[in-house]
C-alpha cells in the first residue's frame, strides 16, 4: 500500500505576509481605540457623578439657610450691615 504523504504548508508569500500584519496592526489600533473611549466614558461619568453630589450637598444647605431666614431674617439683615 501507498502512504499519502502529508502536504506541507508552504510560506505565504511576503505580500500576503505584509498584508496579514498590516489587517492585524488596524484591528489592533481599533480595540486601542474602542478602550480609549470607553475610558473617557467612565472618567466623564465619574465626573458627573461628582457634580451631581456636589449640586446636592449645595442645595442642601441653600435649603437650611432658606429655613432659617424664614425663621428669623434678623439674622441675616445683622451679618450685611
Amino acid at each position: 500500500m501507498f502512504r499519502k504523504r502529508a502536504k506541507t504548508l508552504t510560506a505565504p508569500s511576503s505580500a500576503a505576509r505584509a498584508a496579514a500584519c498590516k489587517e492585524e496592526h488596524q484591528i489592533k489600533i481599533k480595540h486601542m481605540e474602542m478602550e480609549r473611549k470607553n475610558e473617557e466614558h467612565k472618567l466623564r461619568m465619574e465626573l458627573l457623578r461628582i457634580k451631581i453630589a456636589q449640586a446636592k450637598k449645595k442645595m442642601e444647605a441653600q435649603k437650611i439657610l432658606v429655613a432659617t431666614l424664614k425663621g428669623s431674617p434678623k439674622i441675616y439683615l445683622q451679618n450685611s450691615e
